[in-house]
């Protein structure tokens, strides 16, 4: 009887993979990452000031060029303090950059409070890839088709550098 129970119990759990999410944008649609499966996505916490600002016009360029393969989705959060906005203005002050890209509702990216998904990407027993630290504004994460981190790279390693440009090109 204990035997069955331990079985039921094993077979019950469920793996949490990064198509299990689910994000609300700050124009009120939700984005099922299922959708995207055998897609890559380019995860990017965004912060609406600080010396990483210009990143918004090369993430617009990285997605217009990439859109049909890669998914780019933004998390502004105020985690290291840059983004003191609310989320009506946020989206505001982003259309004037000319993003078009998918951009989160304000949240968390690290600590205790953090977005289930940057829970999940920061743990490296949850998404059975990478232990990632969030440091900084503008840090990108590299899901590959498979559903998988790939690379994680910090605010000084631009959209459009070499290490992503490798990175997408590996996997």
């Amino acid at each position: 009887m204990k035997l069955l129970l331990l079985l039921s119990a094993f077979f019950a759990v469920t793996f949490i993979n990064i198509y299990s999410f689910n994000i609300s944008t700050n124009k009120g649609r939700v984005i099922k990452l299922s959708d995207y499966q055998n897609k890559k996505m380019l995860i990017v916490n965004i912060a609406t000031s600080g010396s990483e600002i210009t990143q918004l016009a090369e993430l617009e360029l990285f997605h217009q060029m990439h859109k049909d393969s890669i998914l780019v989705i933004a998390f502004p959060s105020n985690s290291f303090e840059h983004t003191d906005m609310n989320d009506q203005q946020i989206r505001a002050f982003l259309t004037t950059q000319g993003v078009t890209f998918p951009v989160a509702y304000k949240t968390n990216v690290e600590g205790s409070n953090a977005h289930p998904l940057y829970q999940w990407l920061m743990s490296d027993s949850s998404n059975a890839s990478l232990k990632i630290k969030m440091e900084e504004d503008f840090q990108k994460i590299l899901i590959g088709k498979d559903g998988k981190i790939k690379g994680a790279f910090g605010a000084p390693i631009r959209p459009g550098s070499d290490f992503i440009k490798g990175a997408i090109r590996r996997n």
